[in-house]
């Protein structure tokens, strides 16, 4: 389970009540669950917002909604070795929570398409994403892994199994919306195939 310190709110610094997720004098986000929540902000937000989540995460580790609030932080940055970093910091609290291992793979990726990245990279990725779908599957940990599948693997001609289109449906037994999709590839910062 999830656990926070009191925040301050990051945008106006009003004292929160305890596991807060909107401030209620400013109605901005205290902590950032997803990148999408993160691209809302400018880069000094952002900034500031990630000074903010150091500083409660460094006050206690256990804390991995600050933890996970500063990675996505981090990542939206782009500062994604320090991004990974965090993560991996946050699995040794929190190694059931599936969303650190999707951010985990998402950071790996480096906002590079997963053709140009590294097959030790990609094999590090796949792990990942086995680890998300192995605690809770998702249609979105499907999704990214049929995304790895289909970018990396089928595009050069190596044959996986399950294959990206094996994938795809489990994406969609599993729950996988159009938004999801969206943000998916919002957050790698490219464009979504046709394929998928």
């Amino acid at each position: 389970m999830l656990k926070t310190n009191d925040l301050r709110c990051p945008g106006c610094g009003a004292p929160q009540k305890h596991n807060s997720v909107t401030c209620e004098y400013c109605g901005r986000p205290v902590v950032i669950t997803t990148v999408r929540e993160a691209e809302s902000l400018t880069y000094a937000e952002l900034r500031k917002y990630a000074d903010t989540y150091r500083r409660a995460y460094g006050a206690d580790p256990g804390d991995t909604v600050s933890g996970l609030s500063l990675g996505i932080c981090l990542y939206s940055l782009k500062l994604y070795d320090e991004a990974i970093r965090t993560f991996e910091k946050c699995i040794d609290t929190e190694f059931d929570n599936p969303e650190l291992y999707y951010y985990l793979a998402l950071s790996n990726l480096k906002g590079r398409k997963p053709f140009v990245v590294p097959r030790s990279d990609i094999d590090r990725i796949e792990r990942y994403l086995g680890s998300a779908i192995a605690i809770s599957p998702r249609g979105l940990y499907y999704y990214f892994f049929a995304y790895i599948r289909y970018d990396h693997h089928y595009r050069k001609m190596y044959a996986m199994s399950p294959d990206y289109r094996e994938l795809l449906g489990l994406a969609e037994r599993y729950g996988i919306t159009e938004a999801d999709k969206t943000d998916m590839f919002g957050a790698i910062g490219v464009a979504r195939p046709a394929a998928l």
